[in-house]
């Protein structure tokens, strides 16, 4: 049975204008299997944050930049979350 570790992280920064995000890249090396992008905000009715899944990728694939299918726009007090699976 192959062992499956995941590592996260987490960007958060103050800025005045909205990122707009329209393709990414994923980089693991040769262990790596699957990279996931999240938007992470804070939901004001629930008072807790949301998490939506913006992109995916499989780090094996030839390195170059994939267009998503739909622009993400991140404004002020938004965060970006990135998961990482490799065994």
């Amino acid at each position: 049975m192959a062992l499956i570790l995941q590592a996260q992280m987490f960007l958060s920064e103050s800025r005045l204008n909205d990122l707009h995000i329209f393709a990414y890249l994923t980089h693991t090396h040769k262990w790596g299997y699957s990279v996931r992008g999240y938007k992470v905000s804070l939901n004001d009715t629930t008072n807790r944050n949301e998490i939506k899944e913006m992109c995916k990728g499989n780090p094996q694939w030839p390195q170059q930049f994939y267009h998503m299918s739909k622009e993400v726009i991140l404004s002020h007090g938004e965060g970006l979350m990135a998961r990482c699976s490799y065994n």
